[in-house]
């Protein structure tokens, strides 16, 4: 397997490999929040055999800088921005839960340099922000579990803030994870609270990314919250022609745990030999 080295290298901080030959797109793969770039590392790096890859730490992961008073999404696109500005066009986007919401938003602004994106269950919770009543039930979800982390963390409940966040998305108690996994999340908690209350109160509509048409695909996962199902069934409404990939068996962190399951849905989308069947 062709392996991924870690640098930084003007102001990104990011895994980077792969093969660079040909007219192949370079690949940028998005992280969730609460996760980071080694993370995501795993499900990204087969691709290495195939094309050039990076995979950066957005900030206030790893060991990338973060502004505590810049707007969490701004910051956040301009590190897309920075990446399509500096890679050769186009460039195809992978990116999970909020790394897919940010992949949504830099669409939005530069679609010109996008070729073909996968969205992961992207949080884009304006995209049921509808009125419909099956989307305003999910839509309550988030808002009721995104309310639990900021009310319990502002109050100096930090852990209990952060347990109520990663239950609703991870599927699984807090108190089920190892020690060691959650001391990891509690040391990003300044950054999941800005950034998960930013995220959650975002209402860009779906129409705002029709333009991705057959360029777009959306993979969800059988067990994933409500607020994910109906987000990825409202984008493939807005943008004719893009596709819906379901897979069995899996939740919303599944694509770090079990990331095999997800690799051939991803190969197939963006015409990759060798991954397609796991």
């Amino acid at each position: 397997m062709t392996s991924l080295t870690y640098s930084a290298e003007n102001g990104i901080h990011a895994w980077r490999g792969g093969s660079e030959a040909g007219d192949r797109p370079p690949l940028v793969f998005l992280h969730a929040g609460g996760t980071g770039a080694d993370a995501m590392r795993r499900l990204a790096e087969p691709f290495a055999a195939h094309r050039h890859i990076i995979v950066p730490n957005f900030p206030g992961y790893g060991d990338a800088p973060t502004n505590p008073d810049a707007p969490p999404i701004a910051e956040r696109v301009a590190l897309v921005e920075a990446l399509l500005h500096r890679l050769p066009q186009p460039v195809d986007l992978v990116g999970h839960s909020m790394g897919g919401f940010m992949s949504l938003q830099a669409a939005r602004y530069w679609p010109e340099r996008i070729g073909k994106l996968v969205a992961i269950e992207p949080v884009a919770f304006g995209a049921i922000a509808t009125g419909d009543p099956v989307d305003e039930a999910a839509l309550a979800i988030d808002q009721d579990g995104n309310n639990a982390l900021v009310e319990a963390y502002d109050r100096g409940d930090r852990e209990e803030g952060i347990a109520a966040f990663i239950t609703l998305w991870n599927g699984t108690p807090w108190q089920s994870l190892p020690a060691m996994v959650r001391d990891a999340i509690m040391t990003l908690a300044p950054t999941i609270r800005r950034e998960a209350d930013a995220v959650s109160n975002d209402r860009t509509p779906a129409s705002a990314y029709a333009h991705l048409g057959e360029r777009f695909c959306v993979i969800v996962a059988e067990h994933s919250p409500p607020p994910a199902q109906r987000i990825a069934i409202r984008l493939t409404e807005a943008a004719k022609g893009s596709r819906l990939v379901r897979i069995s068996n899996a939740g919303h962190m599944s694509p770090m745990f079990k990331p095999d399951q997800f690799r051939p849905a991803i190969a197939e989308f963006l015409g990759i030999e060798g991954l397609q069947n796991g």
